[in-house]
């Protein structure tokens, strides 16, 4: 049984060495490639959330964070674990006051998860999935 389609949707396999016959179930005819916006937030009283990475490919994060004036020790972690273990950490361990947005944190691979940790900061972790509807 064939998982996914490769790029355009509804496609056939990418090679014929299939044993059984490829029958285009779902995407139907007509269909395309969507981008969706997933996103994961943080806060005083949440300070910790987790999401997945999915869709058809590699994902690009974006952090986006608020500080209040004079809140104390603030701190954002973004710690994103690939589907084969290997993680990874941003940080800003002493955040200005203010609005932040980071967006350095390069190509994020499909299954991966992503967790949002912080302490007296409100912030958000975006990314677009690109799946096939």
């Amino acid at each position: 049984m064939y998982a996914h389609s490769p790029r355009p949707c509804g496609g056939p396999p990418p090679c014929g060495c299939y044993p059984v016959m490829w029958v285009p179930v779902l995407p139907w005819p007509g269909a395309a490639e969507q981008t969706v916006v997933e996103e994961i937030d943080a806060d005083a009283k949440a300070p910790t959330n987790s999401g997945m990475v999915g869709g058809r490919g590699e994902s690009r994060l974006t952090v986006e964070y608020s500080v209040a004036s004079g809140a104390t020790t603030p701190s954002v972690t973004v710690t994103i674990v690939s589907s084969g273990g290997t993680a990874t950490t941003w940080s800003d361990p002493s955040p200005a006051a203010g609005y932040h947005v980071y967006e350095g944190l390069g190509a994020v691979a499909a299954g991966s998860t992503v967790t949002l940790a912080v302490t007296n900061v409100t912030a958000r972790v975006r990314w677009c999935e690109r799946v096939c509807c």
